[in-house]
């Protein structure tokens, strides 16, 4: 998938700028949301857009609530970083979780990811609230600092049956997770290293539904 901008769409977003529109810059096939202007609270994606861009939404303060219609499959690098009054985002038919998506999001305690999402990439919530989460059962990776230093309290991650994939989980994904006390994780769920779990101080239960295949 491809998230990042190309130049022409960085010159429709400052011409959107220098003219001080307010809203969504989409770009001209309409199935790419490059940008947001303005001081948004609540914003909802148009329906057609498959790939919300690199830093779409990024270090919006007022944004409170998202909304992404089925036809959005790709969340992009930093798309909606350190957006501090982020409370609720609705995703239906998401695949790809980039990079920092939803990182530094104070406000975010909780989300409900579908059954569609198969990578949630590197530090994707890192330093957000969250204190529950439900990970899809065609989950394929889960990156680098993915959840570091969220709140989350347990951790349930169970494969489909029908889903001979495994899942990776890398290095310090659940790191300083500070109130993490139970996971399990079912079979064809593998640990990339043994920093995972580093620095969860009330983790008391790792359960492998079978621990000769969980870990790498």
């Amino acid at each position: 998938m491809n998230t990042s901008l190309t130049e022409e769409e960085k010159q429709i977003i400052l011409q959107a700028e220098s003219n001080r529109v307010s809203g969504g810059i989409y770009s001209e096939d309409g199935h790419r949301l490059l940008k947001v202007l303005g001081h948004q609270e609540h914003f909802e994606v148009k329906y057609g857009v498959t790939t919300i861009c690199d830093g779409a939404l990024g270090y919006h303060a007022y944004l409170r609530d998202v909304v992404l219609p089925t036809s959005v499959v790709n969340v992009g690098k930093c798309a909606f970083v350190h957006c501090p009054q982020l409370y609720k985002v609705e995703m239906q038919g998401v695949k790809y979780i980039g990079d920092m998506s939803f990182a530094l999001c104070k406000s975010l305690t909780e989300v409900i990811l579908p059954e569609t999402v198969e990578t949630i990439d590197n530090g994707a919530f890192a330093c957000s609230r969250i204190e529950q989460i439900n990970i899809p059962s065609h989950i394929k990776t889960i990156g680098l600092s993915a959840f570091r230093n969220t709140g989350l309290k347990s951790l349930v991650i169970e494969k489909s049956d029908d889903d001979s994939e495994k899942c990776m989980i890398c290095r310090q994904a659940f790191k300083h997770c500070m109130q993490l006390k139970k996971v399990y994780l079912s079979k064809n769920v593998c640990l990339n290293d043994d920093t995972v779990f580093s620095d969860c101080p009330v983790l008391k239960t790792i359960e492998f539904d079978n621990p000769e295949v969980a870990c790498k």
